[in-house]
């Protein structure tokens, strides 16, 4: 039933993760401890060759983590994570080669940066949270108009007649005055 991917290990201990679609990764157990949630489960599990399962996480996007956690985390460097002051507002400073990492994850598939995201939040992967936030936010600041962003993030277009309707609706007491 499930598929056994290949051992990442530095120091020998590692932990068997399943991702959301039934495979099994095999990590370092020096990798996932960065993971706040995970690091959580650990600490509170007795067994530690227990599997780890990850529901909300797919395999596609768990090799992603895995990517950041290996190439680009600041964590991981021992670094603090890169914050700039614009406008008088502390904000995430993304550095070329994270921002070349996830154009080309948003190149191939744009849903993919929000399971990153998502993935990100649910495991508490705070800087590479904030770089995939600041990714895209700055996509969306290149948008200019409400149109290209709506379509961006494929909302509805509501229609001028329906959102009168839900004026009124809404508004029922001013009639009644």
């Amino acid at each position: 039933m499930s598929k056994k991917m290949d051992v990442d290990s530095e120091d020998g201990r590692t932990c068997n993760i399943i991702t959301s679609d039934g495979e099994s990764h095999r990590v370092a157990r020096s990798m996932i401890i960065r993971w706040q949630t995970i690091s959580e489960l650990l600490e509170l599990s007795d067994d530690a060759s227990n599997d780890i399962p990850l529901p909300n996480v797919s395999s596609d996007i768990f090799k992603l983590l895995k990517i950041w956690d290996s190439e680009h985390s600041y964590v991981k460097k021992g670094e603090e994570i890169p914050i700039k002051i614009n406008c008088g507002y502390k904000c995430f400073n993304l550095e070329e080669k994270p921002r070349a990492f996830f154009k080309k994850i948003h190149q191939e598939n744009k849903h993919k940066i929000f399971e990153l995201i998502k993935a990100a939040n649910y495991l508490n992967i705070p800087d590479l949270y904030r770089a995939a936030c600041r990714f895209v936010a700055m996509i969306i600041k290149e948008k200019r108009t409400s149109d290209k962003i709506r379509e961006y993030l494929e909302f509805p277009t509501p229609s001028p007649r329906s959102g009168l309707v839900i004026v009124k609706y809404h508004n029922k007491w001013c009639e009644e005055l």
